[in-house]
């Protein structure tokens, strides 16, 4: 879309279809803390009290399964198809808490 003298200029044919899209992206970014969350395990070291800070960084695994936050703690469960992201970023790279 282009502005033009307070206008809207639409480049696409049938606009409508890029309106919807747009609207459940909004619904989505409005609503997201309504969804079921993702069904992860949290898997703790035994023995060891549990820490949630993440102490260096964060480190996923080999089978891209799993991402290490700290000594104490590993978040399994990731599922393959966050890595499917067609953008310069990965799920789990931009934002680890939100897997689709």
């Amino acid at each position: 879309m282009v502005r033009r003298g307070g206008r809207v200029a639409r480049f696409a044919p049938d606009f409508a279809p890029f309106a919807g899209a747009g609207r459940q992206l909004a619904e989505l970014h409005l609503n997201y803390e309504k969804l079921d969350p993702y069904p992860l395990q949290f898997v703790e070291t035994p023995n060891v009290p549990l820490n949630y800070v993440v102490s260096d960084k964060m480190n996923l695994d080999s089978a891209r399964r799993s991402i290490r936050v700290n000594d104490t703690l590993i978040v399994a469960g990731i599922s393959p198809a966050v890595f499917g992201a067609r953008n310069s970023r990965s799920g789990s790279q931009g934002c680890p808490h939100a897997i689709w």
